[in-house]
């Protein structure tokens, strides 16, 4: 803001106080004060119009790009499922060896194949005490 002195102060109340005089001085303060308060309310609220209107346009980006991502993942998946329709009997007999290789089908998904299950933390933890005494 405007940085006033000491000196500046004075110089313009003296010249208000001889321009304007004594009776009106008051007044004349009042005014300027509530002129100046107007003047604040408006530049906050311009502020938050502009603040308000960037977020708007900020989500919206967000949102158009969350949806884009959203169509990408489908288009993915969707192929994956036409891929794994195609390679049914393939994927079948890859699972049933991945079962017998590893005992459960879950080695196979975390390789990224096969169908989804649960993990069975009971048994990854038996497994590896049992490869801990070995």
């Amino acid at each position: 803001m405007l940085s006033f002195g000491l000196w500046e102060i004075a110089l313009v109340v003296t010249v208000a106080l001889v321009f304007v005089g004594p009776e009106r001085l008051p007044t004349m303060v009042r005014f300027l004060g509530r002129q100046y308060g107007k003047l604040m309310r408006a530049s906050n609220e311009l502020r938050r119009a502009f603040i308000l209107e960037a977020d708007r346009v900020d989500s919206e980006a967000r949102s158009e790009h969350l949806k884009k991502l959203r169509e990408e993942a489908l288009e993915r998946a969707q192929k994956l499922k036409e891929a794994r329709s195609e390679d049914g009997d393939a994927q079948i007999t890859s699972e049933e060896n991945d079962e017998d290789k590893h005992g459960s089908p879950q080695a196979a998904v975390s390789r990224g194949e096969g169908e989804y299950s649960p993990f069975d933390f009971e048994r990854l933890n038996a497994e590896k005490n049992d490869q801990e005494s070995k």
